[in-house]
């Protein structure tokens, strides 16, 4: 996982902004069909945890704030990907996948 901050650094109040964008290209070593989730964690707590299932290659992705809870305080954003099959049918395999993420904004 990564931590993103704002381009003009730290945000102590959120208020303000809408969402987040970004372009994610998504480069999985597993089979096509594999879903992925992107998650987002404010803070680094799972509990404000967002995520959004996403498909393999380039794509616009906007993330809403408006459901994320204790931003006033918030420093900082985790970033990350995880695999979005269950347990069960992933059997022991741990599945990896590469992505990269430009042109981070957020939106008023």
């Amino acid at each position: 996982m990564r931590d993103f901050v704002g381009a003009d650094g730290p945000k102590a109040n959120w208020a303000g902004w809408r969402a987040l964008r970004m372009t994610v290209d998504l480069r999985s070593a597993g089979p096509r069909d594999q879903p992925w989730r992107l998650v987002v964690t404010p803070g680094g707590h799972y509990l404000n945890a967002r995520y959004l299932v996403l498909a393999p290659g380039v794509q616009q992705v906007e993330l809403s704030l408006a459901h994320l809870r204790n931003l006033r305080g918030t420093r900082y954003l985790r970033i990350g990907l995880e695999s979005a099959l269950p347990v069960s049918r992933r059997g022991s395999h741990e599945p990896r996948g590469i992505m990269r993420i430009r042109d981070f904004t957020l939106v008023r």
